[in-house]
Formats: structure tokens, sequence, C-alpha cells
């Protein structure tokens, strides 16, 4: 009973083991045999295997089965091949030379590999035995230290014999686990350890099956065992010799006594040699690197379809130094100046001899990766304004070129011009080359001036009769237009218009910044005229907050803030950004009241935008200091022909088209218009109104 419930155990046991070896087959790793070439970066070449958890390559990995990636990003694969001697067999044979083992058929064994299958100064070759002789060894066991050579086999294999000793061979069998250890070349070699033994092979211990099978699955190094006949018992240990080699994740084979007598080793030719020189596969890879990193790049290889053991691993890692592209700019030159003469005048633009320039420059790749390029950008900076024109990625030996159109740069005279190239590599690495200055000269010769004069002349001329013939059919209405009020009504505007403080040239306004561009934060911008535009373009704003380069949301031309009639406005333009007035959006094109002490907000918030107080100034908070004054009655005409003077120093109201027929009686109303500060007493604020008046007498 004991005895069955012995041999079940056994089998369970048996079987568990052996299903788990095809669980371990499954698993698969992929390494990398030397360091990935990078010297046609961005394309990368990197040479692997892919190995199973026994160590015998995987020969069936297709290129739509792969994927890379660098640091997380995908690459772009461009070709896989098979390397079918990408890498060396190296190979580690132990030799049981108990009593029992044929040493004829071992050295046939060692003969065949090495005069039939080794590749020279690729495969390499290590013979241990289990026959530790201490005289003149590195190590006792090793009785032909590792080698390239195929004379060096071929050699030991001729002077082979057996030193019929009793020996265990399980040091042997650990000693070549150690030594295949130490050389770490399971990347670069296909490694194998190949045990030949008699049919008596002696192990110490019944654990030794386990330990090999161990060592084995650690080291990813099968074990291959072949059992050789004897000439009087024949095979007597075979299941011994089986479950050493499925432990050790190898195969089991047998060397017959007839083989030897044969005229050619050639028994195992196809059922091992040749099998065993597929190991020698490898695999090239090409991918394209799609990221601009600086430095370290860690890549993971991803076969579909095989089960890898770790898949986020990396299988490599190298390290690249890239910097940005060198540009040379060729034509123009620095400080070149391109002269256009007009052939003909097109009534809305002239019609220049010249108006394309060539445009031309070089690059160079300081890290010397040649790269392709995602985007070519020319910006141009002229009077007309800045402009980014896209130009082709592709260049001519190296040259790149193209036209540059003359015809928006309308300007009489020297136009300056900057130009600057920005490209944009594959990777997203970007540069900007130097700035390039020119003049562009528009010469306008005297006739094509003339003959747009003459057009002008004929023009006004046209327009002085239909002004006659209007005059002559509205006759009637114009002797009833009181001419003495019109003029008054031109004086004030006059003065309002040319002479605002006149002699101290003090602001009216002020904007007192709160955020904004770090350096106008706190300061006040001061406003002397009635109208002031605020934006990002110099060429439209008189105030300009950020450069037209910046990423600010406030427009080229954004708000303006001007006073009409006495009252301050404030009307927003921009149709992408937004005003904020007290916290009120401001409508587009709606001009809004604004009062001295109100906030306003130009563009979004954390968005460039900037915020400033208005205030007006404490002598003009209507507008115009010659024509207030707190302790004076307020005069404005707007409408000389409706509107009525409702105050006058003696109370009374009367209608100012019936006063302006009489200058004197004007006069003796001693209607006072404040002047303060004018010093010149010749200003038009002190003409008397009969003087004024008189000019429109018939």
């Amino acid at each position: 009973m004991i005895k069955r419930i012995i041999v079940c155990l056994f089998l369970f046991a048996s079987l568990g083991m052996i299903a788990a070896i095809p669980m371990m087959e499954n698993q698969v790793n992929i390494l990398a045999i030397r360091e990935p070439d990078t010297s046609d970066f961005p394309n990368m070449s990197v040479n692997f295997r892919a190995v199973s958890q026994s160590g015998l390559v995987i020969d069936s990995i297709e290129k739509r089965q792969l994927n890379v990636l660098e640091n997380g990003n995908s690459g772009s694969i461009l070709s896989l091949e098979k390397q079918q001697n990408g890498v060396g067999l190296n190979l580690y044979i132990v030799i049981d030379e108990y009593n029992r083992t044929d040493p004829e058929l071992v050295s046939e064994f060692i003969s065949r590999f090495a005069s039939r299958f080794m590749i020279e100064n690729l495969d390499q070759l290590t013979i241990i035995t289990n026959n530790p002789i201490s005289i003149g060894r590195d190590n006792r066991f090793v009785s032909l230290s590792t080698t390239t050579s195929r004379a060096d086999l071929l050699s030991f294999a001729a002077s082979h014999t057996s030193q019929r000793n009793f020996q265990y061979i399980n040091q042997a069998l650990f000693e070549a686990y150690s030594i295949a250890v130490n050389d770490n070349l399971s990347k670069s070699h296909s490694s194998h350890i190949i045990l030949l033994a008699g049919p008596e092979t002696i192990l110490n211990s019944t654990a030794t099956i386990s330990e090999i099978r161990e060592y084995s699955l650690s080291t990813r190094i099968p074990l291959h065992v072949f059992e050789i006949e004897h000439p009087s018992i024949g095979f007597r240990d075979s299941q011994l010799f089986r479950d050493l080699a499925e432990g050790g994740q190898g195969s089991y084979y047998q060397i017959l006594q007839s083989d030897k007598k044969t005229q050619d080793f050639t028994a195992l030719d196809d059922r091992f040699f040749s099998p065993i020189t597929n190991e020698r596969l490898s695999y090239t890879l090409l991918y394209r690197s799609v990221i601009g990193d600086v430095g370290n790049r860690d890549v993971i290889l991803n076969v579909a379809g095989l089960n890898l053991s770790d898949p986020t691993r990396p299988t490599f890692s190298y390290s690249i130094d890239l910097q940005p592209v060198a540009i040379n700019f060729n034509k123009p030159l620095q400080g070149a100046k391109i002269v256009r003469t007009a052939q003909q005048d097109l009534s809305d633009r002239f019609l220049y001899d010249q108006d394309v320039q060539k445009i031309e420059f070089t690059i160079d790749w300081p890290d010397q990766y040649p790269r392709d390029f995602s985007s070519i950008r020319l910006q141009i900076n002229s009077p007309a304004g800045i402009e980014t024109i896209n130009l082709p990625t592709e260049s001519k030996d190296g040259i790149y070129q193209f036209d540059w159109d003359l015809r928006n740069i309308i300007q009489e005279g020297d136009n300056p011009v900057d130009l600057t190239i920005q490209m944009t590599d594959e990777l997203g690495v970007q540069n900007r080359s130097e700035t390039v200055s020119v003049l562009v000269s528009n010469v306008i010769p005297l006739g094509i001036k003339l003959r747009r004069a003459n057009i002008l002349v004929y023009g006004l001329a046209l327009l002085v009769v239909v002004l006659f013939v209007m005059l002559f059919v509205m006759r009637n209405k114009i002797k009833n237009i009181d001419l003495r009020a019109i003029g008054s009504a031109i004086v004030t505007q006059v003065r309002k218009t040319f002479l605002p403080n006149k002699g101290k040239q003090n602001p009216i306004a002020f904007l007192s910044i709160i955020s904004g561009p770090e350096n106008m934060i706190g300061e006040k911008l001061e406003i002397f005229t009635e109208s002031v535009k605020l934006g990002r373009d110099p060429a439209q704003a008189d105030f300009v907050f950020f450069s037209p380069e910046s990423k600010s949301t406030i427009s080229g031309l954004h708000a303006e803030i001007r006073c009409q009639n006495h009252q301050w406005l404030i009307e927003n333009y921009s149709s992408s950004g937004e005003t904020i007035l007290n916290g009120i959006r401001i409508d587009d094109d709606r001009p809004t009241f604004i009062h001295s002490g109100d906030k306003v907000r130009l563009g979004f918030l954390a968005q460039q935008s900037v915020e400033f107080e208005f205030l007006i100034c404490d002598d003009n908070q209507f507008g115009d200091s010659d024509i207030y004054n707190d302790n004076k009655q307020f005069l404005e005409v707007d409408n000389v022909l409706s509107e009525q003077v409702t105050e006058l120093p003696d109370g009374q109201s009367t209608d100012f088209t019936q006063m302006s027929n009489n200058p004197s009686e004007l006069d003796k109303t001693q209607i006072e218009v404040k002047s303060k500060d004018i010093e010149n007493t010749n200003d038009i604020g002190d003409i008397a109104p009969d003087e004024f008046f008189s000019q429109f007498d018939d």
C-alpha cells in the first residue's frame, strides 16, 4: 500500500513538472545583442534575439508584430531582417570520463561539429570533464579553455582518451553553468551545455535533476544529454538521462556504436547539429525615432502574439545629444538694398519692374544628425505689417530657394524690412535664423507722378463744377443760413482742436497701469489728445502693450478712448479678445461712457492681458480746459440753427439766431468763455464778437 502511494506521488510530481515546462516555454525574452547604432539617427538600427524561457531561439517574428516605444512614444518601423548567423554558438561540452563512456565516440562528436558546422571566430567552445586535475590548469575541471579555433578542437579530439576514473558528474555540470554565467554571453551568443556520458553515469544526489532544472531556468541555458552506447551493456540509464535533459530544458539523444563504424559520423547531422546552428539566428530592426528628447532614452520592443516575460522592461537604452539646425542666409545679404522702379500706374497701385526677390539659405547640423523638416516659415516685418509665409520643406542639393513677393510693400522711398527664417524638424526641435535687415526702395519716376497729379486735378475740377451747380440750385436756401452763427461754432471747434492746453502742454488724462507687461506696471501713460488707441501693433496703436510676436490676447488694434462732446468714451475693436469695464464686458463697436477712476482690462485673464485705471486730470474733467471754468457759465453750441442759450448772465433766455443778427446786442450780453492759461492775447479766443462777425457782412 505504501509503495503504491509513493508511486502515485511520483507520478503526480512528474506530471506537474511536465505541465510546467510548456508554460515556461511560452514566456519569451527580447535581448538586445549589442549597443544600438545611432550613426544614421533618427534612423535607429538594433540587433536582438527572441529567446524562450528555456533558451531556445524564436525564429518566426515578423515586422507586423513589432512595436517600438521610445520614452513611451511609438517609433516608425522601417524594416525587419533575419540574420541567420547573427550570433555565435557558445557550447560548454561536459564529458563523463567514467570507464563506461566510449572515448572514440566522444572524439567523433567533437570532430564532426568542428569540421562541418563550426563558424570559426564566431562560435566558441569550452570542454569540461569530471576528472579534476589541478596540474597545469587554471580551472581543474576545464580540459580545453574557451576557444574559437577549429584547429584547437580537432587537436583535442585527436588526443582525447578516457581516464577511467570513478567520479561524480554533478560537480562538472554545476561548474559548466558557473563558467557560462561568468561569461555573460546570453545576449550575444546562443549558449548551450552538452553532456556526453556512458550508460552508467553516477549522480551523488537524487536532488541533482531539480538543481539542474533551477540552473537552466535561471540562466536560460538548456542542457542537452547524449547517452553513448556501450559495446557490451548497451543503454542502461536511459530514463535517468531523459529526466536530466527534461529538467535542464534541453533534449535527449542516443549515440550508437554503429555510428562509429560508418565512414562519416553523420547520424546527428539532422537531429542535432543542423538544428542547433539555427540558434545563431538574430534580427536586425530598423526604425525611425519620433521624439526630440535630449539625453537618455529607454526603448521597449514589444512583439504581438508572444508572451513576453516582462513587457515593461526596457530592451535597451541609449543617449543622444540633439542640437537645433543652423541656418545660413545667402540671399539677400545683411544691409542689401533692393531698388524697384515703377513702370505703370494702375490707379490702385504701381506696377514695378521687380516684384520678386530670391531668398536663398543653407543649413548645417551641429549634432551631425540630419533630419527632415515638418515646417519652414519666413517672417517678414515691413511697414506693411508682420507677415508669416509657409515655405516648402524640400531643398535642391542642400540649398533652399524660393521667391519673396514684394507687391505688399507699396510705400514710396526706402522701406526697412527684417527677414527671419524659423525651421522645425521632424522631431519638433526648432531654431530661428539671425534677422537679416534689408531696404526695399520704391522709386516712382516724375512722369508717372505727373500723370497721377493730372488725374487728381481733373477730379478736383469736376468736383468744383458739381459744387457750383449745387450752390446754384440751392441758392435760395443758402440765403437763409446765419453765417455769423456758423462762424462762432467754427471758432469754438478750431480752438478745441488746435489749442488744447496752449502754453503748458499739460496732459488731459492718463492711464495708471495695474497689471500687464512687467516694465509697465505702475507706470502712468499721459494722454494729451482727445483720442488714443490701444493695442499690440505699433503701426495701429498709440499705446502698445506686449509685442506683436507674443501670445497675448490683446489685438493689434484693441480699443480706443476718446473725448466726444465733452464726454469720455471707450470702444472695443477686438473680435478675438475682450474689453472689460469695471468687471462688465463691452460690446464690440459700441462706444461706452468711461469716467475718472474706472478700471479697464484688455484681453483675457492669465493670457497676457493688461489692466489699468483711467484718470482725468483735475482741470480737464470735461475734456477741454479752454471751454470750462467752475466759476463761470458753460456754453456749448452743437447746432447753431436750432439750440438755445438757456442761462445768460442776466438770467434771461433768448434765441441764438435772433441775437446773431445784432452783433452789438450779443456783445452786450457779455457771454464769457473760459480761456484759462492762454498768455497770448492775440489768440482766437480773444477776438471780439463784432470783429469776428463783421467778416461775414456782405
